[in-house]
């Protein structure tokens, strides 16, 4: 394989989610993960208006564990927990919190956590479902897969309450199942091999990962495949952030609005890019128009970004 494609960056952005049943597989997490973590992790669990869940996993952890405040930047090495009443969000290298509607009738929500993660940080994000009942995160997680991310779910024989990660099964292609004993190990492996980390950068690593030599060395076929998963990724985000920038207007937020719309812009310009760029005649594909990627915001995409 060529060196340019073994050296994709890393994941650096773990998001979690949980609900009943969650706490035990969280604490073997926090214990398990080695102070070296070139990764920040985000964690959303269901709780009521009081919340000592950072308290109790900073006891167990390595690494600190702090509960997220609006406009912490996003550091490496960090846990940042849900606070209580507000969805936890990830914009721009920083944390937002946000009272918003309740999503699974909860608040903090799991998919709202993970759908900002896959606009702001794409193939960067790592998603993870816990324990819990019903299914929250399970939208959330598709779009972290469609972003290019990487998506974990706890086995669910072994969860106390086994809806969630049942649910994220049924419904997206889910890369790893592992045990909570598992867990740990299989993140840092994920995040080992992070590029220097760059808080608030706009443009998705899987789009400047492919160089000449590699798409001349892939072949047609791998080709198509390599565009369409691009393609996809950025119209996903595109849509995505002009999701949450509506949402932010709807708000009165204008001022984050505006760095959102400008943000889905950008993705909107990439994805016009990639479109353009798969059918050129040198790329001598299978005339690539739109096709499936172009069709990627479906209905069923779009009632997931409409929470």
């Amino acid at each position: 394989m060529d060196r340019s494609m073994r050296n994709l960056p890393g994941h650096d952005i773990i998001v979690v989610g949980a609900s009943a049943g969650g706490i035990d597989p969280l604490q073997q997490l926090c214990q398990d993960l080695p102070a070296d973590l070139p990764a920040a992790v985000f964690i959303v669990v269901h709780v009521g208006i009081r919340s000592h869940l950072a308290d109790i996993l900073d006891r167990r952890a390595a690494l600190p564990v702090v509960t997220a405040e609006s406009g912490m930047a996003v550091a490496p090495g960090t846990v940042y927990v849900a606070a209580p009443g507000k969805h936890l969000l990830l914009h721009d290298g920083h944390v937002l919190l946000r009272r918003g509607p309740r999503e699974n009738m909860a608040r903090p929500a799991v998919d709202p956590l993970f759908r900002s993660a896959a606009a702001s940080y794409g193939s960067r994000v790592v998603g993870v479902i816990l324990s819990g009942a019903l299914n929250d995160g399970t939208a959330g997680l598709r779009a972290i897969k469609r972003c290019g991310g990487v998506t974990v779910v706890q086995e669910p024989t072994e969860a106390i309450e086994p809806s969630m990660p049942r649910s994220a099964m049924r419904h997206v292609a889910v890369d790893h199942i592992p045990p909570a004993t598992d867990l740990a190990a299989l993140l840092y492996r994920l995040a080992q091999g992070a590029v220097a980390f760059r808080a608030g950068e706009r443009r998705c690593h899987v789009g400047h990962a492919y160089t000449a030599d590699a798409v001349v060395e892939a072949g047609s076929l791998e080709i198509d495949k390599m565009m369409e998963t691009l393609l996809r990724s950025h119209r996903e985000r595109a849509a995505l952030v002009h999701h949450m920038a509506k949402q932010e207007r709807g708000l009165h937020n204008d001022s984050l609005a505006r760095q959102l719309e400008a943000r889905a812009k950008e993705y909107d310009e990439d994805a016009e890019l990639v479109r353009q760029l798969a059918r050129h005649p040198t790329f001598r594909g299978r005339g690539h128009d739109g096709g499936e990627a172009g069709d990627i915001l479906t209905n069923e995409a779009a009632q997931e970004t409409q929470a």
